[in-house]
């Protein structure tokens, strides 16, 4: 039955291969590099109400309505468009993925973001800035080079004739949800975070918006290695080339939030000019172009609060883009990464099904005793234990195995939900393996399902109601016990339907995978004699 099984799944693999080879879309090029070991501790940042606010006027004004003139300079996909108005970034545009960064500007000053720049020099791929205002002379220079990484500089020159400070904030980036896709859905807003990694810990916080007092958060005395933001699929990070000694996180208004810091060096001498440079990155969550970037970039792409479950994920992570570089059909990638899977926790799952049919085989005998010994309940115990022992059934053994599996089941569902892999990736009559299958489009809209049918999860649910009604069979039941087995055979496999109906297709096309080899396995447990079991 197992050769059977191995040259069926075979032979499908080749024909699905054939099929995404000819007639498929062609694969989208990719670089793969395996998974650091360094790993990333990560702390949710506690809501502090500061004293003060990080800046002393808020960086953005709603109410100003002076509008500068526009540039843009672009480099290897990314794009990015400047207003003279603060020489602020106005849009940071990905233009082969067709995504604009939630952001409404990078490296703003504090003060200096509603005065008017000059453009001083341009080219293609770079831009400077200049103002000259209160006695201070600053630069901001703009620079994209490959892999999405922008080279970002403040030049500061104190033109007064005495030594002074200057005192003005500067935030490494704006978030806006204002500015976010408003058919996201809710799940997807809970992946929105910002993470400042510093070298002793490291501070989180996801699900970003709404922003009052309760979200200024700041540090004095760390040494911070980067501020980030990120949402599903893209990361914008900042990293300071000198060191920086502070950070604060500052609540704008309800819908803009500020990653900000001080200038450490603030003491300026009489025409005394100072440069602060810094790496920025704002591209995709893939961890080869992440390794490329910068320093310890790849912190970013976390899976998992927990690091045992964010190891796990990234070691599924990694097992796919390895899968990739053999079968450059990520459908096919994740097909053979559950059949691994599946092959690995195979003995863990036999041993439950196992031990679910022996328990169903010694019912009758369980029953003797009760009746027997209805009188003497420390008696019935003992004769079932004796039971146990005797036919080597073991009561937790059904579901022991299913809970250890867990971990990997949630790392899986992880990877293939926010991995940047399957962002845009056709296979069969799926069109983007990170949204659901839409077979066709409805003539209605059905409540809380939308107005697509998705073929996935439909045939998922008849895959486990055909495993449910094989795992009911031949059990010795009451007629009650019987109809609720039968009625559960039908409304389990519904709801996981209707749960992942919105989930994206490359998730959809693992577990579809997963419950029709469990459904293999329970249908050739189910086809061995109760003796048989027993006997094992």
């Amino acid at each position: 039955m197992e050769k059977r099984l191995f040259l069926a799944v075979a032979l499908s693999l080749i024909v699905v291969f054939v099929f995404q080879t000819f007639w498929g879309p062609k694969p989208k090029d990719f670089a793969f590099a395996p998974f650091s070991q360094e790993q990333s501790s990560l702390d949710d940042a506690p809501s502090i109400n500061t004293q003060a606010k990080a800046f002393s006027q808020p960086i953005i004004s709603d109410s100003d309505q002076l509008q500068g003139s526009e540039d843009a300079i672009s480099h290897s996909g990314l794009k990015l468009t400047f207003s003279t108005l603060g020489a602020k970034v106005s849009n940071a545009e990905l233009t082969k993925f067709a995504y604009s960064f939630p952001l409404y500007d990078i490296l703003a000053v504090d003060s200096f973001n509603t005065k008017f720049f000059t453009v001083s020099s341009k080219n293609q791929n770079s831009i400077e800035y200049k103002i000259d205002w209160d006695d201070w002379v600053v630069y901001k220079t703009f620079k994209i080079v490959d892999n999405f990484n922008v080279i970002g500089s403040l030049k500061i020159r104190n033109t007064a004739g005495s030594k002074r400070q200057f005192p003005y904030k500067v935030a490494a980036a704006i978030f806006d949800s204002s500015r976010l896709d408003k058919n996201i859905n809710g799940t997807d807003r809970t992946l929105l975070e910002y993470l400042i990694l510093e070298s002793k810990k490291s501070y989180r916080k996801n699900n970003l918006s709404n922003f009052s007092e309760k979200w200024d958060f700041s540090k004095q005395d760390v040494d911070v290695s980067f501020l980030g933001l990120r949402d599903r699929y893209f990361a914008m990070i900042l990293q300071p080339q000198t060191s920086l000694r502070n950070f604060n996180i500052t609540a704008l208004n309800s819908d803009r939030l500020a990653l900000g810091f001080s200038l450490n060096d603030f003491d300026f001498l009489p025409d005394q000019t100072k440069t602060y440079d810094f790496n920025i990155y704002l591209g995709p969550q893939k961890l080869d172009l992440l390794n490329k970037a910068g320093k310890d970039f790849q912190k970013i792409l976390v899976f998992s609060d927990w690091a045992w479950l964010d190891a796990i994920s990234k070691l599924i992570y990694w097992l796919l883009g390895a899968t990739y570089s053999l079968i450059p059909v990520w459908g096919l990638c994740i097909i053979l990464v559950s059949l691994v899977v599946y092959g690995a926790m195979f003995p863990l799952t036999m041993k439950s099904l196992l031990s679910m049919r022996k328990m169903q085989a010694i019912q009758p005998k369980i029953k003797q005793v009760q009746e027997k010994f209805k009188n003497n309940p420390e008696k019935v115990n003992q004769e079932i234990l004796a039971l146990y022992k005797q036919h080597g059934v073991n009561p937790l053994g059904g579901c022991l195995p299913m809970i250890l599996q867990m971990p990997i089941f949630v790392g899986l569902y992880q990877v293939l939900w926010r991995s940047f892999y399957f962002r845009g990736e056709s296979f069969l009559w799926m069109k983007d393996l990170s949204q659901p299958d839409h077979l066709f489009k409805l003539p209605f809209e059905i409540p809380f399902l939308g107005s697509y049918f998705n073929l996935l999860p439909i045939v998922m649910v008849f895959i486990m109601m055909f495993q449910q009604k094989m795992s009911n069979q031949n059990m010795d039941v009451s007629p009650e016990q019987a109809a609720q087995q039968k009625m559960m055979a039908t409304v389990f496999p519904v709801m996981i339907g209707f749960i992942f109906y919105n989930f994206s297709s490359g998730l959809n096309v693992y577990f579809v995978v997963f419950y029709l080899l469990s459904a293999i396995t329970q249908w050739h447990i189910s086809r061995s004699s109760m003796a048989s079991l027993l006997a094992k």
